[in-house]
């Protein structure tokens, strides 16, 4: 047993070398010099090993707290609503095109006028140049073989994705919105769009249901930050969907009232998401294409919550502008023939007044007319001038797919100048709406319109030269 011991004791010794019968013989210890050497570089390159390990380790934890800095913030999508289907408008090109008699002049024109996502291949229309001219379609329309040469389809949706007036020249040079927030109130959107999901960084709803995405949403989301089609498409949106309809409890539809309340907490709720967010990542526009007056339930919450808006920083472009700043933001609304080139300022005109205020009509709805009273009232002698028509945005009715209007809506205006001031807070971050607004009247291209027997100084925004002058350029 003793010998055991001492066997074992010597085999776990590690200065017990084998002897030539093969068991352990016990070897002399080095000198003490040596031996401290030695434990003095064992413990060295434990030291050395270790330090290598922490200095990686840091090293790792340094580098993914950049990464993660730099990645976008996580999206955060309440839902996602259904694509849309207008297929069923064929049924209406169908019932135009037999009850019009073939008599009046305008009938194919009328009968054509929106043709999204119908199937027009049995048709005859090559010699339908005019017509067509004047047609709202989609990525889903169904062509001919033949049509007019004069009518590329695929041409005119193309050309309607670029926003005019010099906005890509501004984008090649890197001034895009990038590090800028804005915000969106409208109706349902098809968020996984391949034009705006990128900067999609927040989705919620008020009063939506289980509703579909809308033709309204997408599209105004993709003018203002869209990939292909928006003024600022480095910015970040979030969207807050919101019907501003009042519904039918018994019936279950909505009545068409209008009522601003959801959307006057949809601004509360952008306001609350503001606060969370990083000094570098505010937002500081709100687009919200809607109007509303005096008589509509929710015009004093809406209003108010502009207001508040308005002293955190964030400029609310809506359609009331005009009102929430001061009478000062008047717009009028520009034309532009969808054959021609969108960064021609030529190729731009004045809509005629009425025509100008038939855009904004609703059923139910004064503000037209209190539109035209306050402008009579308060509007100055310069009026900033936007366009609206021939353009090309998202669709509803899939993730690929575009739609072109040939006639729009004071709707266009709000992400066109959301945008654009998304890429004056780029070069400007001190930026107001004031100053933006002066700014962009006085480096307007000057272009005369009439209102009855008056003459006005409109100024189509020209948003190279206001970013020239706000950087400190002109």
């Amino acid at each position: 047993m003793l010998l055991k011991a001492l066997m074992s004791r010597e085999k776990r010794n590690p200065f017990c070398l084998p002897g030539p019968s093969g068991r352990p013989v016990r070897a002399a210890f080095p000198p003490v010099e040596k031996r401290n050497k030695l434990i003095a570089m064992v413990t060295w390159n434990g030291w050395r090993r270790r330090a290598w390990i922490s200095g990686t380790l840091a090293l790792f934890l340094v580098v993914l707290a950049a990464v993660t800095a730099l990645a976008p913030e996580r999206r955060r999508i309440a839902r996602k609503p259904a694509p849309s289907d207008y297929s069923d408008l064929m049924n209406v090109v169908r019932f135009r095109m037999a009850a019009i008699p073939e008599s009046r002049p305008d009938r194919m024109k009328t009968a054509l006028a929106d043709v999204r996502s119908c199937d027009l291949s049995g048709l005859v229309l090559a010699g339908e140049r005019d017509a067509l001219a004047e047609s709202s379609f989609d990525s889903r329309t169904r062509w001919p073989a033949h049509l007019p040469a004069a009518f590329d389809p695929a041409r005119v949706l193309e050309r309607g994705k670029d926003p005019g007036l010099g906005v890509r020249l501004l984008q090649s040079q890197g001034i895009d919105g990038r590090g800028v927030g804005v915000a969106m109130v409208d109706l349902p959107l098809l968020v996984g769009h391949e034009d705006y999901r990128r900067r999609l960084r927040r989705y919620e709803e008020i009063n939506c249901g289980d509703s579909g995405a809308s033709m309204h949403g997408p599209s105004m989301a993709s003018l203002a930050v869209g990939r292909s089609c928006g003024v600022a498409p480095a910015a970040d949106l979030y969207y807050i969907a919101s019907f501003n309809l009042q519904s039918n409890p018994r019936r279950g539809t909505r009545m068409p009232a209008f009522d601003y309340i959801p959307d006057a907490r949809a601004v509360e709720r952008i306001l609350e998401i503001n606060e969370s967010l990083p000094a570098d990542k505010k937002i500081r526009a709100i687009s919200f294409s809607a109007a509303w007056s005096p008589e509509m339930r929710g015009y004093k919450a809406m209003t108010e919550a502009v207001e508040r808006a308005g002293k955190k920083g964030i400029f609310v472009i809506s359609c009331n502008s005009f009102e929430t700043h001061g009478h000062r933001f008047f717009y009028q609304v520009l034309e532009r023939d969808p054959a021609r080139n969108p960064d021609d300022f030529a190729a731009y005109s004045v809509i005629p007044w009425r025509e100008s205020l038939s855009l904004v009509r609703k059923r139910n709805s004064a503000f037209d007319r209190y539109y035209e009273e306050q402008f009579d009232r308060f509007a100055g002698p310069r009026i900033l001038l936007v366009p609206v028509n021939s353009r090309t945005s998202a669709s509803p009715t899939g993730t690929r797919d575009y739609v072109f209007f040939r006639r729009g809506g004071w709707s266009d205006v709000e992400p066109f100048l959301a945008g654009l001031y998304a890429l004056a807070c780029q070069v400007r971050p001190e930026i107001t709406p004031d100053l933006f607004w002066e700014a962009a009247l006085d480096t307007g291209v000057p272009r005369e319109f009439r209102k009855g027997d008056k003459t006005y100084d409109g100024r189509i925004v020209d948003p190279v030269r206001l970013i020239e002058r706000l950087h400190g350029k002109v």
